[in-house]
């Protein structure tokens, strides 16, 4: 069974709703959670994350922020640069995505991931879920 000490969350429609850029339901007490079990957080898109945390109250939570400024935002590189920055081995972490292609990545890492959305195929992900309002930690179990 693999250890998970990290997370690495997408931005987009896993932690914020990014039509109108709030906060979705269930993530700040899921971020808690997570913070209180001692696992270490990173946020890792394509777009500019810390203005939008900073807004909403959320950049305290993530040891770790990637985005766009960094040049490796479109490839596998930005996943293993967020797991080192982390100071974790990829297989040491769990990435939430909606993107098949990043969970894929994900897959080719040795990372475990949780596809996160309605439209996520089974095979894309470990696990997949809706959204995160109803998870809790145990999500974070993989045999």
């Amino acid at each position: 069974m693999k250890e998970v000490e990290g997370c690495i969350f997408d931005l987009d429609n896993v932690l914020v709703d990014s039509k109108n850029s709030t906060i979705l339901p269930g993530v700040k007490r899921f971020l808690i959670n997570l913070r209180v079990s001692g696992m270490k957080l990173a946020v890792a898109s394509k777009k500019s994350n810390a203005d939008v945390l900073n807004v909403l109250n959320i950049k305290d939570f993530f040891d770790v922020v990637l985005d766009s400024e960094d040049k490796t935002a479109n490839s596998t590189p930005i996943l293993l640069k967020t797991a080192s920055e982390l100071g974790l081995a990829p297989e040491n972490c769990v990435i939430f995505d909606n993107s098949t292609d990043i969970l894929d990545q994900a897959k080719r890492l040795n990372m475990s991931s949780i596809g996160v959305g309605v439209n996520i195929p089974c095979n894309s992900a470990d696990k997949t879920i809706p959204n995160l309002s109803n998870v809790n930690s145990s999500i974070l179990n993989f045999s």
